[in-house]
């Protein structure tokens, strides 16, 4: 203390102020998710050109809704710029693969759509896309179960195989990674059901010997909670940006 009132009295002789150190700058710390996540988007994605038009059906995820609005960087666009192919994203906001939900059919279901709006195949097309499950999951009725999503997937495919399209055309998304403990629409998704229907979905592609991409896990595995944004479901730009690269990984296996 004495040493202490000795320095400032010689300070203030000498015209001197006491100066306090300066307060250490805080350094946000990165999280292993956006380090993970970060990691992967700096590599080069894998080389891989695709000629011709894909077509891509889903939910907003697949239209491409980032928590605030319909972003034109969504995973089908992204994806498109990578590969050079056409892309057609005929997403659609709060859909369902199932087409009924508390008994009532849904016009937007995948289920519904397939009678009429799935394309003949042509020369040109490569690729047929499905991305569904995270409202079936979500919306937890009683008639959107584990079971009928199998049924009604069945029910699309047929529809696709009418159409000309055969299942190696075919490319079954499973279900996008999110907060399983979050509540939305009307039910709670928890990891057991989002589990159920992507085993679900998964018994569905190896029956009909369609493609599968297990973009759950990529996401897991590459950013997991830091893609999604604020309401736990919807990805952010980032997460589009892992999404694509996810599905470009898978394709490049398929050539």
């Amino acid at each position: 203390m004495k040493k202490l009132l000795s320095f400032l009295l010689a300070a203030s002789i000498f015209g001197c102020k006491y100066q306090r150190p300066p307060t250490p700058v805080q350094v946000p710390q990165e999280s292993p998710e956006e380090k993970a996540a970060k990691a992967l988007l700096a590599t080069t994605p894998v080389p891989i050109r695709i000629a011709g038009k894909a077509y891509f059906f889903g939910d907003s995820i697949t239209e491409g809704y980032n928590g605030n609005i319909v972003t034109a960087d969504n995973w089908v666009a992204l994806l498109a710029a990578s590969v050079g192919w056409e892309a057609v994203n005929l997403g659609i906001g709060g859909s369902t693969l199932e087409w009924k939900i508390n008994g009532s059919p849904s016009l937007n279901s995948m289920y519904v759509r397939a009678v009429n709006e799935i394309p003949a195949k042509t020369d040109n097309d490569k690729y047929l896309f499905f991305a569904y499950g995270i409202n079936d999951v979500g919306f937890n009725t009683p008639d959107l179960t584990a079971e009928q999503f199998t049924a009604d997937y069945q029910f699309v495919l047929d529809k696709a195989y009418a159409q000309g399209w055969l299942a190696k055309d075919i490319v079954l998304v499973n279900i996008y990674y999110c907060n399983e403990q979050l509540v939305f629409g009307k039910g709670v998704v928890t990891p057991g059901r989002l589990a159920a229907f992507n085993t679900a979905l998964n018994t569905v592609a190896v029956k009909n010997g369609t493609r599968f991409i297990d973009i759950n896990t990529f996401m897991k595995t590459n950013g997991a909670g830091y893609l999604l944004s604020a309401d736990g479901v919807h990805p952010t730009n980032t997460g589009y940006a892992v999404i694509a690269r996810g599905v470009q990984a898978a394709l490049s296996t398929f050539q």
